[in-house]
């Protein structure tokens, strides 16, 4: 659901009440959850020293990203943020709590007056200046540092998993995250009756954290053996030529083959990769065993099988228990038991979270957690096929539902997106090779679609069909009214440089106190008394002085004022005869004559007090 939210907030959409029925009651509970978390940041963030710098941080980061990729955040929505920023730089820690109240209350009124004194009074002179804001940000958009952070994102975000799948990393499947980018684009010559798997990546050897691949040069040997055999059961078939499909990886995604199955490369021009292939549908109903293509395939089975066959049983030992209880009839029956196994022991769900540490990612997730997403599915698929002694790899790449290709003159055509990424089981046929084989919940093997991305692709249909045609000035109208303005941008930046600024002088002032002596100690403690009403005409080593000061100030402790007074004199007159446990008494008495002066203070003078003499 939070993800149907923010892809709907990135594309400029709106997200309506239908669109999050399919969620269940389960959503309301999601958001929830979701509001609290947030809202015990905020309050971290406000007590612990460690969390405010985190929060700001993170906001300005998330702030910049959005305004980055041209996208405006709601103006309310920004107030409300800065206006919980100011409250948390308003407090010191759990350890200075007393008495915060009012200093967070003056700096949300100041900010709040700040905003409505640029709304009201500076937008009629700083508005002209940003008539072309639209161009603005387009220029913004386009400079060469604005591309290169984007490719350099991008390429992180394909790296480790095309959307969350890819490169055989396990120990970082916590959750599904893609922001249905266009990766590539898939041409062919006939309009595909099935489902296209492009495969990208081939994991061979399980370490429990990750699938390493192996040297698939003879695999590529052998692809291509088996091409020649295709060739020649489609002729015998009447299929005359084979299928061509032509691959464009957008740019920062050309790491990849992107290779179909039943395929052979033809070429691999600049920025695009061409091949002929053979469907499976007709793959698999021919006769593949009539064919021979001589004995340079006669040792490529057992290849598979020495290599893709094992595991280590230390890892999984109730894996081994599980499929001991079961006798397949044939390669068909047991795929459909384990298809039906893991059904029974595991659901789909996109954001399973991070795995422990300290156990197998394939045992827990089938008899721990009990839900995950294709990673998980096709890492638990691979395993039980090489139990029963089939050799199976595991793969990721991308699939392309045969519904998504378009007609384009004498070809067809389909923009492959991030949110295709997938993870899948192949399993070694004799006659025929590498054979996909989906176990994944929400696909199947001729139609294959990722739930998730279904239910969003229906949702942009009905919208497109439903929704009339709106004008372009309409359009305009409706996008400048959710513009926030650049004028208030810039108040809004002016206030929190500010804010932050004020902040880390108070910080930094703060610091320097703790590292004082008893005698610059307490002449911070001679100006706070003053700040408070205190005149001392008296010099502090007369007797009167402290006198004076007691009666002014009755929660004053007798003693510890004087001993404190007999630092400060010593201190002066004898250096270094102060040791540091005395300065430490020292700075101890000044932040609790800080703490009651700063009680009896007016609002105003408390504000004064705390941020910008910085006493406390």
């Amino acid at each position: 659901m939070i993800r149907r939210v923010v892809e709907a907030y990135q594309h400029g959409g709106e997200v309506q009440v239908h669109d999050l029925d399919m969620y269940g009651k389960e959503a309301l509970a999601v958001l929830l959850a979701v509001i609290f978390l947030w809202s015990a940041i905020l309050f971290s963030s406000l007590v612990l020293r460690g969390g405010r710098l985190v929060a700001a941080i993170g906001v300005a980061v998330i702030l910049s990203a959005v305004l980055a990729v041209g996208q405006a955040p709601d103006f309310t929505s920004t107030c409300l943020v800065i206006f919980c920023l100011s409250g948390t730089f308003s407090t010191d820690g759990l350890g200075q709590m007393k008495g915060e109240k009012a200093g967070t209350f003056l700096t949300a009124v100041l900010t709040i007056l700040f905003l409505t004194v640029g709304a009201g009074l500076l937008a009629p002179y700083i508005k002209p200046l940003f008539a072309n804001e639209a161009k603005v940000k387009e220029r913004i958009q386009s400079s060469d540092l604005i591309k290169k952070l984007d490719n350099r994102l991008y390429g992180w975000n394909t790296t480790w998993a095309l959307a969350g799948v890819g490169n055989g990393e396990l120990d970082i499947a916590d959750y599904v995250s893609s922001t249905n980018r266009k990766v590539a684009q898939v041409t062919t010559d006939r309009k595909p009756e099935e489902t296209i798997y492009l495969r990208c990546y081939t994991g061979a050897n399980y370490t429990r954290e990750r699938w390493l691949p192996l040297d698939e040069s003879i695999s590529s040997q052998a692809d291509a053996l088996y091409f020649r055999k295709f060739q020649a059961c489609a002729e015998q078939n009447g299929v005359t030529e084979p299928f061509l499909m032509e691959i464009q990886p957008e740019d920062g995604a050309e790491g990849y083959e992107y290779k179909p199955y039943g395929s052979m490369p033809e070429d691999r021009g600049s920025g695009y990769l061409s091949y002929q292939y053979y469907p499976g549908s007709l793959i698999k109903s021919w006769d593949l065993s009539s064919q021979d293509v001589g004995s340079s395939l006669d040792n490529y089975p057992s290849f598979a099988y020495s290599k893709y066959t094992s595991w280590k049983s230390d890892f999984l030992p109730r894996l081994e228990e599980a499929c001991a209880a079961y006798h397949p009839e044939d390669l068909e029956d047991l795929c459909r038991h384990i298809k039906d196994f893991l059904k029974q022991h595991a659901s789909y769900n996109i954001a399973v979270g991070k795995f422990p540490e300290d156990v197998d990612f394939a045992e827990y997730f089938l008899f721990e957690k009990h839900e995950g997403y294709c990673v998980h599915f096709a890492t638990a698929a691979t395993l039980l096929f090489r139990m029963y002694g089939i050799p199976a790899r595991y793969v990721t790449g991308y699939v392309v539902p045969a519904r998504e290709f378009r007609r384009e003159g004498e070809k067809y055509s389909a923009w492959v997106k991030d949110s295709r990424a997938h993870a899948w089981t192949e399993i070694f046929v004799n006659d025929r090779g590498w054979v996909p084989v989906e176990v994944t919940p929400g696909y199947t093997q001729m139609d294959t679609d990722i739930q998730m991305t279904e239910r969003q692709t229906e949702q942009e249909n009905r919208k497109e069909t439903s929704a009339p045609e709106r004008s372009r000035d309409q359009k305009e109208r409706e996008n400048e009214k959710e513009k926030i303005p650049a004028w208030a941008i810039g108040v809004l930046l002016a206030v929190a440089a500010g804010i932050l600024g004020l902040s880390g002088r108070r910080r930094w002032i703060l610091r320097r106190r703790e590292e004082q002596g008893a005698r610059e100690v307490f002449y911070d403690v001679c100006s706070v008394l003053r700040f408070a009403g205190f005149s001392e005409n008296e010099d502090c080593q007369e007797e009167i002085f402290a006198e004076r000061a007691l009666a002014r100030f009755p929660w004053l402790e007798r003693e510890e004022f004087q001993r404190l007074i007999d630092l400060a004199v010593r201190a002066n007159f004898s250096k270094g005869s102060v040791t540091e446990a005395e300065n430490l008494f020292a700075r101890k008495m000044y932040r609790k004559i800080s703490r009651e002066v700063y009680r009896e203070l007016g609002i105003w003078k408390k504000a004064v007090f705390r941020w910008w003499y910085v006493y406390q």
